[in-house]
């Protein structure tokens, strides 16, 4: 709960965290944003992980844009971070680096302490960019991430938009504890399937909402 306070207060060592975060709310004015919430709107609170599908390097400041009420922590791949310098303002921003072509634990253990602590953690479990909106091939670092921490998932779905002058829409599922769905302290390898499975379901209903308020638009 300290640490959760902590996480909340003004602090310099979150001022570029915090820069960002004013200037993802300035680019909101550029997206426009509609956001649906099928099941219900509500404020994070606390630990959790934010999962989203990859259509636009403008995702992470949309993401941020959504969740502008909270620092959240974005993991980054080795490709976004190369080079001191941009890897050095990105750290500072609150991205976490993380190998996509091995089974990076180490950046695993990292998000799961920061999402333990109180804080926010996002990331996009698909690996990389699907312009087509797809929510295929969902990798499991995400399901490690929350299992590790004992926090919720919370599933985002949008897509990009066709022209530049229509609105960003934006379907935000309710938290789930993906915990409960396991009941194991040690999940077996068969048991992360599962659950990334069932992740990746969560998603997929995000999109089926979008999808059918595209067909009645």
């Amino acid at each position: 709960m300290k640490e959760a306070k902590r996480a909340r207060a003004l602090s310099l060592r979150y001022l570029p965290m915090d820069v960002a975060r004013l200037v993802c709310a300035v680019l909101e004015l550029g997206f426009r944003r509609r956001t649906l919430w099928p099941e219900g709107k509500f404020r994070l609170k606390g630990g959790a992980v934010v999962v989203a599908n990859h259509t636009a390097f403008i995702d992470p400041f949309l993401i941020r844009g959504l969740f502008w009420y909270r620092r959240v922590f974005l993991m980054a791949s080795e490709e976004v971070m190369g080079g001191k310098v941009r890897a050095f303002l990105l750290r500072a921003a609150g991205c976490l680096r993380i190998d996509r072509r091995t089974a990076d634990l180490r950046a695993v253990r990292a998000a799961a302490g920061l999402a333990r602590e109180g804080r926010v953690v996002a990331l996009f479990p698909q690996g990389g960019i699907r312009r087509e909106g797809d929510v295929d091939a969902v990798r499991s670092g995400a399901v490690l991430i929350a299992l590790r921490a004992g926090v919720p998932v919370v599933p985002v779905y949008s897509r990009r938009r066709k022209h530049w002058w229509q609105r960003r829409t934006v379907v935000v599922g309710r938290p789930f504890d993906l915990s409960e769905a396991c009941g194991k302290p040690l999940p077996t390898i068969a048991d992360l399937a599962a659950l990334t499975e069932s992740l990746q379901a969560r998603l997929s209903a995000c999109k089926d909402v979008f999808d059918q308020r595209e067909e009645n638009a």
